[in-house]
């Protein structure tokens, strides 16, 4: 990876070695001195550029290889993952750009207004495409904070004028071309009521600036070497923020935070205006023009309360912060080989004959056969229904099972699985089981998982048990089993 994508992709990192997996993360030199927090969990190397270079250390560090190589630099394209191909099972790669061809397994862009069809002739058309801001690669703590947001944005519609509004400004550690120096100074020249808090690293060249202004002007508080936590923290107290049309858009948007953009590299134009087309921010060149008109902009936004409510309200609807769930869900299937669909109208017949074989009947609590027209009649209701799901299991392109979903309560989930008679035996089931729940838990929060299994139905007691599932006394020949809050917890 390189050095200004490491935040994002030790995000994902960190998701993936939360459930489970061995992480080793390769990058050069600047990656580390941006985001120090690299080397804290995980195996960490530097590397050269190019995929001769990263395959060289794979082999070294794991002389099997590895089963996913996840690729985040904007240097690489089809070529460089190409040479990754003897050492890496699978490949995935993250983008914003859709400029180039790639040689990967799957696809994933957050940018906001991103397509699928962005990547027609750049990845081969058999590739899952993640695109969008629902995958966008945010760390833990913005996601933590997100319920706490919801309910302190809506009080602050009702908040007396009295309150003091905050303005967080960031726009990267290292404030690259001075953009938080230059806005500060032309906010400190508006005659505002406001707190500014200004995120900036030590090290950067307009850090001695900002602590100067911050001195003569006691509405400025300059904050250096803020973690993820910090800045997730800063940014719930925030009424409104300035700051880079990056991944920390995706942050602010989590915690509904209306933002005012400026656009630090042409690779951040597109985001940044799709940005603006939802609602959730404002769009500034970064230059003097642009920083006045900022500068303006928050004198307008904090005396209309109304304007600052409905950008947050924007910003929320963009992103959920699970987007990093939902990625390292996605980079499981491709290692474990299954992909998961929601259940379609044309599945009806096929789920029929899953439920209706023998060994599924014998396992489930109404044991007679089922007529088919009755069940597409329940079918078509079920799939409706948004207290049920039903996810159906591919591999190698063949289905080959089901997994069921229904609502009891806030965030508890009924579980029932049916696989094909055919496909049994294989630990298909147990993965397919494991794969669902995880899926259902990036989509969305989950308070605990439920299910029973007869108490003669070992295989099934067996699956359930390793996939997380607590084992509890039988009562009339069943086992109730229960997952608390999921699989991996909830974000």
């Amino acid at each position: 990876m390189g050095g200004g994508h490491a935040v994002r992709s030790l995000a994902l990192a960190d998701r993936l070695g939360d459930r489970g997996a061995e992480v080793l993360l390769l990058t050069n030199a600047e990656a580390r001195e941006m985001v120090p927090a690299l080397g804290h969990r995980h195996r960490w190397r530097v590397v050269g550029a190019g995929g001769s270079a990263a395959l060289e250390a794979l082999f070294s560090e794991w002389r099997g290889g590895a089963d996913l190589a996840i690729v985040d630099h904007y240097g690489w394209s089809a070529a460089d993952e190409r040479l990754l191909r003897p050492a890496a099972r699978r490949v995935a790669v993250i983008d914003d750009l859709a400029n180039r061809a790639h040689d990967c397994d799957l696809l994933v862009d957050p940018n906001a207004g991103r397509a699928a069809r962005d990547y027609a002739g750049l990845v081969g058309p058999a590739v899952p495409l993640l695109t969008g801001p629902r995958f966008a690669l945010l760390r833990p703590a913005f996601g933590a904070l997100r319920a706490e947001a919801l309910v302190r944005r809506t009080q602050a519609q009702q908040a007396a004028v009295s309150d003091v509004p905050r303005v967080l400004v960031s726009a990267g550690l290292s404030d690259p071309g001075g953009i938080a120096l230059r806005a500060c100074e032309m906010l400190a020249r508006i005659e505002e009521r406001m707190c500014v808090d200004v995120v900036v690293s030590r090290s950067a060249p307009s850090h001695a600036g900002l602590e100067l202004l911050a001195a003569r002007d006691r509405r400025f508080s300059i904050h250096a070497g803020v973690d993820a936590d910090g800045m997730a923290a800063l940014m719930l107290k925030a009424s409104l923020a300035i700051g880079g049309g990056g991944g920390t858009s995706w942050e602010r948007c989590a915690l509904g935070l209306p933002s005012l953009v400026f656009v630090l590299a042409e690779n951040q134009r597109k985001g940044a205006d799709a940005l603006a087309d939802t609602g959730a921010a404002l769009v500034f060149e970064a230059d003097d023009a642009g920083t006045m008109a900022m500068a303006r902009s928050v004198a307008d936004l904090l005396s209309r309360p109304e304007a600052l409510a409905a950008m947050s309200q924007a910003a929320f609807g963009l992103v959920d912060g699970r987007g990093t769930l939902r990625v390292a869900s996605a980079c499981e299937d491709l290692v474990e080989g299954i992909s998961l669909r929601v259940a379609g109208a044309a599945d009806g017949e096929q789920v029929w004959r899953w439920r209706n074989a023998p060994a599924a009947r014998a396992a489930s609590r109404a044991t007679d056969a089922i007529e088919l027209g009755s069940h597409l009649d329940w079918y078509a209701r079920a799939i409706i229904d948004p207290r049920r799901l039903i996810l159906i299991g591919q591999a190698d392109g063949q289905a080959f099972g089901m997994v069921r979903f229904d609502e009891t309560g806030e965030g508890a989930w009924d579980v029932s699985i049916a696989l094909d008679p055919s496909r049994t035996g294989r630990g298909l089931g147990t993965r397919l089981l494991r794969r669902a729940c995880a899926w259902l838990e990036a989509d969305r929060p989950i308070r605990a998982f439920r299910a029973a299994a007869r108490e003669t139905n070992t295989s099934s007691l067996r699956a359930f048990s390793s996939c997380g599932f607590s084992l509890g006394d039988p009562s009339d020949g069943w086992v109730p089993m229960t997952a608390e809050r999921g699989l991996h917890g909830t974000a």
